[in-house]
């Protein structure tokens, strides 16, 4: 007795298909370091914007809501006459403003990783899209021009 075995084998990928997924992988490893170097560009550009805003206004980088200063540098600071506990050198407001800056850095350079999947990602799901819907569109089109046959 032979045992009839239906075995289902897998569908091979089209051409098209092959190509897409090659490109995919391709746009992967190209979006991923074009993201993310556009994204350390521009949490760069944050924190050179947020230093000269910080010098230009003397320390002061917060207000509130009536227009007051908030978390400016110390008085000794303003006077020159704080000393870095490391070096033991006097700070000036741009120094302080340096520090601050590198302590918020880390949730700056989170804009990174944003701009890494961005150009990692929606450029891969919009083609397949965009393929898929001028394939569907094409093929419409093609069915509205075919004779139509009768019932009969």
């Amino acid at each position: 007795m032979q045992q009839s075995c239906s075995v289902k084998r897998p569908k091979r990928l089209g051409g098209w298909h092959r190509i897409g997924i090659t490109a995919s992988v391709l746009w992967l490893v190209v979006g991923t370091f074009w993201g993310y170097k556009v994204g350390d560009l521009e949490g760069l550009r944050h924190m050179v914007f947020w230093r000269s805003d910080c010098n230009a206004q003397k320390g002061i980088t917060e207000w509130d809501e009536n227009g007051n200063p908030i978390g400016g540098p110390p008085q000794e600071f303003m006077d020159g006459l704080h000393l870095d506990p490391v070096t033991g050198n006097r700070l000036t407001v741009e120094d302080w403003c340096i520090q601050k800056s590198e302590k918020i850095w880390p949730e700056v350079h989170r804009i990174t990783w944003t701009y890494t999947a961005l150009y990692a990602l929606v450029p891969i799901v919009l083609g397949w899209l965009t393929a898929y819907g001028i394939i569907a569109l094409v093929r419409w089109i093609r069915t509205g021009f075919k004779a139509l046959t009768s019932p009969n």
